[in-house]
C-alpha cells in the first residue's frame, strides 16, 4: 500500500517559511518545508492546507 504525502514552500517577497524539527524528535533539529501525509480522501491541496494550519495555525 503506499502513501501519498505532500510538502509546500510559502513565499512572502524574499521570506520564506520553513520549520525547525524538535532537537529531540526524529531528525531532531533540521530544517524542513512543511507538508504531511494525505489522509483518508483528501486531495493534495486540502492536505498541504490542513498541515500548514497544524504546524503553523496559518
Amino acid at each position: 500500500m503506499s502513501k501519498t504525502s505532500v510538502t509546500g514552500i510559502a513565499l512572502d517577497g524574499r521570506l520564506v517559511l520553513v520549520a525547525h524539527r524538535n532537537p529531540t524528535g526524529q531528525m531532531g533539529g533540521r530544517w524542513e518545508f512543511p507538508g504531511g501525509k494525505v489522509d483518508g480522501n483528501e486531495t493534495d491541496q486540502v492536505a498541504l492546507a490542513r498541515e500548514f494550519k497544524e504546524e503553523f495555525n496559518v
